[in-house]
């Protein structure tokens, strides 16, 4: 995914699912400041989820699964999982998490859902 993404300040939902990306989440994610709803599972992700992405506010669904992510989903994304804010920012927080049988696992207190359709409906 190119990091030039983060330019798209006007985008509100973004879903690349099932397209066999590879490489990292560029952290220029954080940047799109209108998106309220980001899908990226199913495809072939690494390394860890940005920090950066919990910088936007308007937030409301993100799902990681089915990927290659691995570290400890950031403290930024898990401060705007509803209801901690109480106002219900993040609804559906999705990655693989340890214990999914996922041969790598993102640690995740905060997830709604854990591993491979757990989330339910992805045209939420």
């Amino acid at each position: 995914m190119p990091t030039e993404i983060g330019t798209v300040s006007t985008l509100t939902s973004f879903s690349i699912t099932f397209c066999g990306l590879v490489g990292t989440i560029p952290s220029e994610i954080g940047l799109m400041s209108n998106l309220d709803r980001f899908w990226i599972y199913q495809n072939q992700f690494t390394g860890t989820i940005p920090t950066e992405i919990g910088a936007i506010e308007r937030m409301m669904i993100l799902q990681f699964e089915g990927n290659e992510l691995s570290g400890t989903m950031p403290a930024e994304i898990c401060a705007n999982r509803a209801p901690s804010v109480g106002f219900g920012l993040i609804n559906i927080l999705g990655a693989d998490c340890q214990g999914t049988g996922s041969v790598t696992s993102v640690d995740c207190d905060c997830c709604t859902c854990c591993g491979g359709f757990a989330c339910g409906d992805f045209d939420a």
